[in-house]
């Protein structure tokens, strides 16, 4: 369900998971794009700084689509460095849709590492268990 307005004060919005699930419009998802250019279940995606995992696929643009913002799913991670992947590493995804150990400017914060992927140039993506976290963006100093 869109989370916009007719509601009152105090009604829920999540029936799930105490708020772990949101639907959100999937235009205004970022993702990788599958060749249709509209998101596929169990891709990671980002819409501002909420970070999550699609449950299902997409049909057109206007559709909602329900994303869970806490769960462990097996993804892609890509190093883009090289460098090895640890358990316990923070994850980032960018912001076209790529999770990865590499934090770029443009990348938020995505989750962390439950498996390990050996460091190789070229550095080959692998699928490993990954615990997604939504994390708010740091409050600035003297807000």
């Amino acid at each position: 369900m869109p989370y916009e307005t007719g509601k009152t004060a105090g009604d829920e919005c999540s029936s799930t998971y105490e708020g772990r699930h949101i639907t959100l419009l999937e235009s205004s998802l970022t993702h990788v794009n599958p060749g249709d250019e509209l998101v596929d279940k169990g891709q990671p995606i980002v819409c501002g700084c909420i970070v999550g995992v699609a449950f299902k696929s997409a049909l057109a643009a206007t559709d909602y689509i329900a994303i869970d913002t806490e769960g462990i799913w097996y993804l892609e991670v890509d190093s883009a460095d090289g460098d090895a992947v640890a358990v316990g590493d923070p994850l980032f995804i960018t912001n076209g849709g790529v999770v990865t150990k590499v934090n770029l400017a443009t990348s938020r914060n995505f989750g962390y590492a439950l498996g390990a992927i050996a460091g190789a140039t070229p550095f080959v993506p692998a699928v490993i268990a990954v615990k997604v976290h939504f994390e708010a963006p740091a409050v600035p100093a003297g807000a």
